[in-house]
């Protein structure tokens, strides 16, 4: 269970860094991020991150903590890679639904 936890705090981590970064957020909502927003993604995203370390060493101890975390983090990597290079449109498109259902209800 909290490996389950580990993988969901990375990838959303890494997610919120993607976002961080211009480029990435761009693409994903059809405008640039002012810097505080950036900063926001930014500083959750470390957060999230340093949450899933915690998380990994409590669980199972300083070495094999610290091994799981990294490879964790390459599993999120690859999710979050993937999901910005395979399908960033069909993303945008999700995005925007979700967020005009969001301010309509």
């Amino acid at each position: 269970m909290t490996l389950l936890f580990s993988v969901s705090l990375s990838v959303t981590g890494l997610a919120c860094l993607a976002l961080a970064m211009e480029r990435h957020h761009q693409r994903l909502f059809g405008k640039a991020a002012a810097t505080w927003p950036r900063r926001g993604w930014r500083a959750l995203g470390c957060c999230l991150l340093v949450g899933a370390f915690l998380i990994c060493i409590r669980s199972s101890g300083w070495s094999i903590g610290l091994v799981e975390w990294v490879g964790l983090l390459t599993v999120a990597a690859i999710c979050v890679v993937l999901g910005l290079t395979c399908c960033p449109l069909n993303t945008r498109v999700w995005l925007s639904r979700h967020l005009k259902k969001k301010h309509k209800g």
